[in-house]
């Protein structure tokens, strides 16, 4: 399939993305977020379609297809091509999401099926989607926090590939044909009304529902993820993690409906008695064959929830996610892991942000330094983001900590990174910021570029080793990282 070229309008929205008159009137008899052009299905009735990786106990192929429809549409169907080369046509179900969510999730529905193995081909209605995880994986493109912020004092120029590349990172992405992408959560940041003085930049960006205890829509995610990454969705696979941004007070209503394939649900975030709920899904993991002998399992943990500078009650739930992980983990002979997940553990944000105080630590994120304790020692890496930057840093006894969290949000300062004086669980002045959790030793090494981007991790001749090339939006590289055997270095 050809990639889908995207035009970023002001409105932040496709102008050929029109609403089927068979969805008109459900959409217009509910109260309308915000007043921008409804959106409308492609010629094959579909918005949007792509392609989740998710565990075999969901799809024995590893491999789920979704189709965003107009509500009131009906799905289509899944045609496969089968190997002897005859096709199957199959039903894809309804995912619906929860009527507390009212007006904000009235416009949009999301079909899906799995994808049988060893598919050969396969569409949604008339268009391509992603249908194979390859024998042998070579490349894995790898990528976080990419929604257009909106504030009510500032926001990003939306309408701007450059002050907004995620468009460009997509398209860029695409042109590397992964095997597979990790995107590592926060897919959405419009939680505004985007402000009088900022019209220029996100006029008619989507605003949260009045009154509503969440932040997102169904417009939100067309405008935010859905057609910013179209050229992702078009030709490669997606392994999605939740950010906390999916948290459910905030976008979590579109990334359960969309994103998630855990037992939780599409209406998992919905609110009940006008309250959302904090919930966290169950770690799960793939295994990706990388060549006869050498496996790559992929551990994804939920850390949606939880404070970045002091350890709160959340450690107890947050730490059942990592205990299911490190089972996940086991040593096998020719395995190698890495865990996915979107707060990091051993990240380092700017001391610009101290603001002077003797106390400040700059090690991210408190709760999830607390929980995983103890239970990292089976991980060659730990692949996050949540720091809106590209950085990697060494802490003694434990795997390799990378944060990739520059696919297209405003960027963190441009300094102010360095190794801090004391490890993470201390704070500027050496005193344990909990007093039951014993401190992890200091950083030996860290690298830190701000400036928007992705990864392309391709692997070694051995196992554990891997290049992770570090590219621009437009795709070139400005940096090399190497990992080997649970430690990392950049150049």
């Amino acid at each position: 399939m050809k990639p889908v070229k995207v035009r970023l309008l002001l409105v932040g929205l496709v102008t050929a993305l029109m609403i089927a008159p068979s969805a008109l009137a459900a959409v217009a008899s509910a109260p309308v977020v915000d007043q921008i052009p409804a959106p409308t299905p492609r010629a094959s009735g579909v918005i949007s379609t792509y392609t989740l990786v998710v565990p075999t106990s969901v799809s024995k192929s590893k491999l789920q297809t979704r189709a965003v429809i107009p509500n009131g549409a009906s799905c289509p169907k899944l045609t496969t091509l089968r190997p002897n080369g005859s096709t199957k046509k199959q039903k894809m179900w309804l995912r619906t999401p929860g009527a507390s969510t009212g007006a904000a999730f009235a416009s949009i529905r999301v079909c899906a099926a799995n994808v049988p193995r060893n598919t050969r081909g396969a569409t949604v209605g008339r268009v391509k989607v992603p249908f194979q995880l390859p024998k042998s994986i070579d490349k894995i493109a790898l990528l976080a926090d990419t929604g257009c912020r909106i504030r009510a004092t500032s926001s990003q120029d939306c309408a701007s590939p450059t002050d907004w590349p995620l468009a460009k990172v997509a398209k860029s992405i695409a042109a590397t044909k992964p095997d597979l992408a990790m995107m590592l959560g926060d897919f959405f940041y419009r939680e505004e009304r985007c402000p009088d003085s900022a019209v220029a930049q996100c006029g008619g960006s989507p605003a949260p529902l009045n009154g509503a205890p969440f932040k997102d829509s169904g417009y939100g995610w067309i405008a935010d993820a859905l057609v910013p990454m179209a050229q992702v969705f078009a030709t490669t696979p997606l392994m999605a993690v939740r950010g906390n941004h999916e948290a459910c007070n905030r976008g979590g209503n579109g990334y359960f409906l969309l994103m998630d394939a855990s037992p939780l649900g599409a209406k998992a975030c919905a609110p009940k008695d006008g309250v959302v709920p904090t919930n966290i899904t169950p770690s799960w993991a793939v295994d990706l064959p990388i060549k006869a002998g050498r496996t790559l399992r992929a551990v994804a943990v939920d850390t949606a929830y939880g404070l970045d500078y002091e350890v709160t009650p959340w450690e107890s739930t947050q730490a059942v996610a990592y205990s299911q992980a490190a089972k996940l983990a086991k040593r096998k002979k020719g395995r190698e892991s890495w865990m996915l997940t979107h707060r990091p553990i051993f990240g380092l944000l700017s001391t610009d942000y101290s603001a002077g105080s003797p106390t400040f630590t700059p090690w991210m994120s408190a709760d999830q330094q607390a929980a995983a304790q103890g239970k990292l020692g089976r991980f060659d890496a730990i692949m996050s983001s949540h720091i809106h930057l590209s950085q990697a840093v060494r802490i003694p006894g434990n795997p390799a900590q990378l944060v990739i969290g520059n696919g297209g949000t405003e960027l963190e300062p441009p300094t102010g990174y360095g190794i801090p004086p004391y490890g993470p669980l201390l704070d500027g002045q050496g005193n344990r910021i909990s007093p039951e959790f014993e401190p992890y030793p200091n950083a030996t090494w860290q690298w830190t570029r701000v400036q928007f981007g992705f990864v392309i991790a391709t692997p070694g001749k051995k196992a554990g080793n891997w290049t992770l090339s570090q590219r621009s939006p437009n795709g070139k590289a400005f940096a090399k990282c190497s990992l080997k055997q649970r430690t990392v270095s950049c150049k």
